[in-house]
This record gives structure tokens, sequence and C-alpha cells, in this order.
């Protein structure tokens, strides 16, 4: 299990560099060595937070990073590249900022609009098959403790098609019967739901690393333990179908705009 790290810069409230730095360093007393980041989250804060709470120990963890989303003209006019140049431009700058030598992982953050997705792979080094699950919390919404009344105005999930309205009651019913399975097994939701995400690794037959995100050491914690949790025939029976029943979009439409303007 890794580290989502974005939150600590962006998207879930204001920016929290001591709350981040803490968080980062119990996850890496807890054996969570695997830190995601990438160039885009804070415009740059976030590489610069992992850098500054990983220097010194550089050799206990496992960083990724990743480029493509270029917001130099503006939040609202945001464009998604891929030109050789530009990756390899992008990957010195990302080690800059992280003060390392080398990135482990490299992402391609979304395919690329400017270039054919070919160019962009070629650019890259050869990485091994494998599966990062994307917000694999359903973005807190599995967690069990989520109010989606309290969200703040800067908390873009307060406008995110899966949690206003009568999509977000619906997938309410989602995270019931992920309460349910786990108030049985006498674990956490969102341990529940890391759980089912690993699962996924001999069905799939790849390997999976997830990388749930979170602020609090606490939450880390929890997580973390969910790697020791085998959900049985019964849980699995239970929890299998729920991907079928998400209702709404992953992101509203002004959202994926402004990603994927070009």
């Amino acid at each position: 299990m890794g580290l989502g790290c974005m939150g600590m810069s962006e998207s879930h409230g204001a920016a929290d560099w001591d709350g981040g730095l803490a968080t980062i360093d119990r996850a890496l007393e807890l054996g969570v060595t695997f830190l995601d980041t990438a160039d885009a989250y804070g415009t740059g804060h976030n590489e610069v937070l992992v850098g500054r709470a990983v220097h010194g120990r550089r050799d206990q963890v496992q960083l990724a990073t990743k480029f493509g989303i270029d917001p130099s003209a503006g939040d609202r006019a945001r464009r998604v590249r891929g030109a050789r140049d530009y990756v390899l431009r992008s990957c010195d700058a990302s080690l800059l900022r992280l003060g390392v030598e080398a990135i482990d992982l490299y992402y391609a953050h979304r395919p690329p609009q400017d270039v054919e997705i070919e160019e962009t792979v070629g650019a890259m080094a050869e990485l091994g098959v494998g599966l990062v699950p994307y917000a694999p919390l359903g973005r807190g919404f599995l967690t069990g403790t989520l109010d989606r009344s309290a969200l703040g105005g800067k908390d873009f999930r307060r406008t995110n098609p899966r949690f206003a309205g009568e999509a977000g009651r619906a997938n309410e019913k989602i995270a019931q019967t992920v309460r349910e399975v786990a108030d049985r097994l006498g674990a956490t939701p969102a341990q529940v739901a890391l759980a089912w995400v690993h699962a996924q690794a001999e069905r799939l037959g790849v390997a999976v690393a997830t990388i749930p995100g979170t602020r609090s050491p606490a939450r880390l914690e929890q997580n973390a333990a969910a790697q020791e949790l085998t959900l049985d025939a019964d849980a699995l029976a239970a929890l299998d179908p729920l991907s079928d029943q998400v209702t709404g979009e992953r992101y509203t439409p002004a959202h994926t705009a402004e990603v994927a303007r070009g």
C-alpha cells in the first residue's frame, strides 16, 4: 500500500504543510513507503513537500510522480501534453522539486492531446505491468466518515456528480453495504474497501498497489492495517456487485474541461 499525497496541497481544502510532513513521517514509521505525487498537485507544491519529507531517507521510499497536466495558462485553460521534449523537461523539473536523482515510477497523468500516445510512451522509461487503482476509497465516500452536507466551499467534492443530489443519495447505499460488511468483520469501512481492491490482484493477475490519500496519521494507520484483512466469500459476494451500481460521472463537465481543455 502507498500514500496519495495530493490532498496535502490541493482539492481537499487548504494546503497543510506541517500536517503533510507529519503524515508522511508516520507513514514511513508504519512501513508505508510508496509515496504518490504529481507535478500538477498544488502547481509543484506537493512535490516540494514530499521531497522535504523524504530528505535524508531517500533509500527508504519509492517515489511516484506524474506529468502531462499543464496549468501554465491558468486552471481554466489547462492542457494535457505529451510531446517528447515536454516529457523530458517535466521529468527534470520534478527531479529538481523532489530533490532526488531518480523517480521510481513515472506516470502519464492523462492521455495527451497534443501528440499521439505512442510518442509519449516512447519518451518514458519502460515500466513493468501493474495497476494503481484510482481513488480506491471513492474520494472518501467509502470510509463511512464523510458528511456530504459538511463539505467546504473549496472542496471540489461538494459539487461532484457522485457526491451531490440524487446521485449522492443513491451512492450512500453502496457505502452502507461496505459499512455492514465492516461491522461483521470488525473492521473499518475504509479497510474493507481497500481489502477488496487488494483482492482484485489475484483475479486480474497483475500487481495492485493502492494509494489511499489522507492528511491524518490516525486514518493512515487504519488504512495500513487493511493489508492484514482477508475478505471471506460472503464479504466478496456482497462487495463485488457494487462497482456496477455507482451513480454519476467521475467529474462535472466543467471540471473535465478544465483538466482536458487544449
